[in-house]
């Protein structure tokens, strides 16, 4: 039976920051990356029928613009 990865989505402005967590889940999971607030919607809206949110620091005014 072939197992189908999950998909994770990275959203940072950081090269490297992606990078990084890219090198960490790539292995069981697909990864897409984003660089910004709104290509990460654009590819919730258009790529993923499932996610769970998760963030490390919300320091980004467009992030906190959606949670309130």
């Amino acid at each position: 039976m072939i197992h189908q990865k999950e998909t994770i989505l990275i959203v940072d402005d950081s090269r490297l920051q992606r990078a990084v967590l890219n090198e960490i889940f790539s292995e069981q999971y697909n990864v897409i990356e984003a660089t910004t607030v709104e290509e990460c919607l654009k590819i919730i809206e258009n790529k993923i029928n499932r996610s769970i949110w998760c963030s490390l620091i919300l320091s980004c005014p467009e992030w906190m613009a959606l949670m309130y």
